[in-house]
């Protein structure tokens, strides 16, 4: 009796145990390895003044060779992803660090009505929760057309920044100019005298944008060649970032 019982208890556990991991696996099995895929992306930053700021991730199916081949300096991208090509971007809780939101796009050339991606989403409220679908009624206004703004780089906002042949930031040609080169800001850190008209300067195949950590000013898109001219009078320190790629930042060190 006491045998069949305790494979009777086990036979439960096991099965218990397996309908856990599958009520916390609610996203399709293709994509629950996703973080032993290539990382394109560190995680980013937080910052209260844009509302898209928290520490994320994003990973592609393809190796680190592949991922170089299309993706070059500047975020230029040499030739269109392949079909099959599936990128996820998680959004982390600030500080207990489980994923709450999965973003995905997926190739397939067949859609061409999203200009040959699918764009599907997950969330959950906490760590222990499934993820559940996120209803995306409209692709065409609700993502592709956000992403057209990158449409050179194959619609895909995000740079291979976690490249393990990282290129140099392109060096400044003028004492109080930032240069956009690699999605970098070149200087990261620039000193100038109150008065100062600072320049940025986009070099990169896709475009960034300049924003103010303290919402003093925000140049809106700048795409290749484009210019954000802005004035500082008053000394003090001034943050900036991307709000298109927030792991750009940088800092005006405005002196009296």
């Amino acid at each position: 009796m006491l045998r069949p019982l305790v494979a009777l208890l086990v036979g439960a556990l096991v099965l218990s145990t397996s309908h856990l991991a599958a009520a916390q696996s609610e996203i399709p099995a293709e994509i629950q390895p996703y973080r032993t895929w290539t990382k394109m992306n560190a995680a980013l930053l937080t910052d209260p003044s844009n509302p898209r700021a928290a520490p994320k991730n994003t990973f592609i199916n393809l190796r680190a060779n592949e991922l170089r081949e299309i993706i070059g300096p500047g975020g230029a991208v040499r030739r269109p992803f392949p079909d099959g090509t599936i990128i996820v971007r998680e959004t982390n809780h600030p500080t207990e660090g489980w994923a709450g939101i999965l973003f995905i796009q997926r190739k397939d050339s067949a859609a061409t009505r999203t200009q040959g991606w699918v764009f599907s989403g997950f969330s959950r409220a906490s760590g222990t929760q499934p993820f559940q679908p996120v209803a995306i009624a409209d692709p065409v206004s609700r993502c592709l057309d956000c992403h057209a703004q990158v449409k050179n780089a194959d619609f895909v906002f995000t740079p291979y920044l976690n490249r393990p042949d990282a290129l140099p930031a392109r060096a400044p040609t003028a004492p109080d100019r930032v240069e956009i080169f690699n999605n970098r800001f070149g200087p990261d850190n620039l000193r100038v005298k109150a008065g100062a008209t600072v320049v940025w300067a986009n070099y990169d195949a896709v475009p960034h944008d300049v924003k103010a950590a303290d919402r003093s000013f925000e140049s809106g898109n700048l795409p290749l060649l484009g210019r954000h001219i802005q004035v500082f009078s008053r000394p003090g320190t001034v943050e900036y970032f991307c709000a298109v790629h927030l792991e750009m930042r940088g800092r005006i060190l405005v002196e009296p």
